[in-house]
C-alpha cells in the first residue's frame, strides 16, 4: 500500500502532527549483501508469521536468479521472533511486483498506475491464531498464502502444500470461522466459499442486489453506482495460453516472463470494482470505493441491511488536488462498528515531481511510454485516510501525510495492521534506505 514515491500515515485528527513511530524493530538494517523487507505479517502465539520480499546487492546471485527464475527479487516465507528476528526462512516464490496490484474495473487508466500493492497477503486460519507457536496439531492448512488471482496453504515447516488458483482477480482473502473466504464479484455476490477439499468455489453470499438495493434506499442515484456491478460473462473464459513459438517483440517477451512466474496474467481475468468484506460474529460489512461507503447487512442471511453514504462532511479537510483516492481494507472492530483505511494521492504536475524527485518521475514516465506533459497531474504526496463507522455513521475520520514523520518513513510494501490508534508497517530511515524495520504509528 505504500509507493515508490511517499506515502502516508494515519493521525487522531486531520491535522494532527505529533504521532510517531514509538515502537520500531529493524530486523534487516544494513544486512547486506541481502536485504529483506517484512511485506506482512501476522501474530501467532509469542512468533510472527511473515512474507518477506528479499533482495541481494551480490552481482553474481543476481545474474544466477534473473536466469533461472526471471528476477532478481523474491518473496519468502519466515518465522519471525516476537521482536521481528527472523527464526526460520521457508518456501520462497518469485512474483512479478505488477501482479500483486489488483486492478480494479472501476480504475481508470491513470489511477491504476498508482494502485497500491495489497498481496501477499498472509493469514492464519480459525482459532490458531494466537494459541501458540505453529498452530494446532492435526489442522490441515493452518496457514494461507494469498496473491490476486490463487493462495498457497503451508504448515509449520512453511512448505506449500496445496495451492489453489481462482477464476477470478480477487480483492482479498477473509477467514471466517476456519473457512476461506474469497472476496470479489462473482456469480452476483461479494464474497465466496473456498472448498479445501474440492478445490473450487462452493457457496456465494451478500448478493451484489442486495447492496445496490441499500444504496438506492440510501439516495444513491444509479449512474453514481454505475461501476458496481459483475464483471462481463464474456471475460470468465480468456486466458492467454503460452505462445507456440519464440517471441520477436518486447511485447511478446514480457508475455512470455508473465507466464513463466507465479501469478497468473491478470489482465486475462475478470475484475470487480474496489470494495472490500469484513465479518464480525452475526453482521458483515461491504466499504465501497466508489461511491463511498458502508453496506452493514446479516450474516450469513445477507439480507437488505442498510448502507451508510459517506458525505463531503464526514470526511477530514483533504488537500486540495486529492483526486484519486483508494481503499486499502475493510477491519470489523465490533459487530456495529467498521474500520475502512484509503489511501489517498495528492498529485503534483510531472513538473514539479521532475524537480522534487527527477528519479522517479523519469521512471513514470518510462512506464507510460510517451513523453509526459509539464503540466500534466502525475506523481506527488500519499496520504492515509481512516474511517470509523459505527451504528449507521461515520463516527470519526483520521489523516496524515508523511511530513510530519521524522526519523523513519514507510518503505514500499502493504501495511498488514490498521485499527483506530493502531498501524503497523514496514519502514525504512528517512536518511539511510538500507535500514529496514517494522514499525508502529501510535
Amino acid at each position: 500500500m505504500l509507493k515508490r514515491f511517499g506515502l502516508v500515515l494515519l493521525a487522531a485528527t486531520a491535522t494532527a502532527g505529533e504521532w510517531q513511530f514509538k515502537d520500531v524493530f529493524a530486523p534487516g538494517a544494513g544486512s547486506k549483501p541481502r536485504l529483506y523487507i517484512v511485506y506482512g505479517a501476522v501474530a501467532v502465539g509469542r512468533q510472527n508469521l511473515a512474507v518477506l520480499q528479499v533482495m541481494t546487492a551480490d552481482e553474481k546471485e543476481q545474474r544466477r536468479l534473473r536466469a533461472e527464475h526471471g528476477d532478481s527479487v523474491y518473496f519468502a516465507l519466515a518465522w519471525l521472533s516476537s521482536t521481528w528476528s527472523v527464526r526460520e526462512w521457508g518456501e520462497r516464490f518469485f512474483v512479478r511486483e505488477p501482479d500483486m496490484v489488483p486492478k480494479a474495473g472501476d480504475l481508470t487508466r491513470i489511477e491504476q498506475r498508482f494502485t497500491p500493492r495489497t498481496f501477499p497477503k498472509v493469514l492464519v486460519r480459525g482459532e490458531e491464531e494466537g494459541e501458540g507457536e505453529g498452530g494446532e496439531e492435526g489442522v490441515k492448512c493452518p496457514y494461507l498464502l494469498a496473491f490476486p488471482t490463487k493462495f498457497c496453504c503451508f504448515g509449520d515447516e512453511l512448505k506449500v502444500t496445496a495451492t489453489y488458483e481462482l477464476p477470478f482477480v480477487m480483492n482479498n482473502l477473509r477467514v471466517v470461522d476456519g473457512e476461506v473466504w474469497v472476496v470479489g464479484v462473482w456469480e452476483d455476490h461479494l464474497i465466496h466459499r473456498f472448498d479445501l477439499e474440492r478445490r473450487q468455489l462452493v457457496e456465494h453470499r451478500l448478493p451484489l442486489e442486495g447492496l445496490r438495493a441499500a444504496m438506492a434506499a440510501a439516495g444513491v442515484k444509479d449512474e453514481e453506482m454505475a461501476s458496481v456491478k459483475s464483471p462481463g460473462k464474456e471475460l470468465r473464459k480468456v486466458r492467454i495460453l503460452p505462445l507456440e513459438r519464440e517471441p520477436t517483440t518486447r511485447e511478446e517477451e514480457m508475455e512470455h516472463e508473465q507466464l513463466r512466474g507465479f501469478a497468473l496474467p491478470l489482465y486475462t481475468l475478470p475484475t470487480s470494482f474496489q470494495y472490500d468484506v469484513a465479518v464480525r460474529g452475526r453482521r458483515a460489512a461491504a466499504a465501497v470505493r466508489s461511491p463511498m461507503g458502508l453496506w452493514v447487512t446479516d450474516w450469513p442471511e445477507g439480507g437488505k441491511g442498510s448502507f451508510v453514504a459517506v458525505k463531503k462532511e464526514d470526511l477530514p479537510a483533504l488537500p486540495g488536488g486529492a483526486t484519486r483516492l483508494y481503499l486499502l481494507g475493510l477491519e470489523a472492530v465490533d459487530e456495529d462498528g467498521f474500520f475502512a483505511a484509503f489511501e489517498v494521492h495528492l498529485p503534483k504536475t510531472f513538473a514539479q515531481w521532475l524537480v522534487e524527485n527527477p528519479t522517479q518521475a523519469l521512471e513514470y514516465q518510462k512506464l507510460e511510454g510517451r513523453e509526459i506533459a509539464p503540466g500534466e497531474m502525475a506523481g506527488g504526496e500519499i496520504a492515509l485516510m481512516g474511517l470509523r463507522f459505527a451504528r449507521g455513521k461515520v463516527a470519526e475520520s483520521w489523516f496524515q501525510t508523511s511530513g510530519a514523520m521524522e526519523k523513519w518513513r514507510p518503505q514500499n510494501g502493504p501495511i498488514f495492521a490498521y485499527r483506530p490508534g493502531e498501524v503497523w508497517t514496514g519502514i525504512r530511515h528517512k536518511k539511510n534506505a538500507w535500514i529496514r524495520g517494522i514499525g508502529r504509528l501510535h
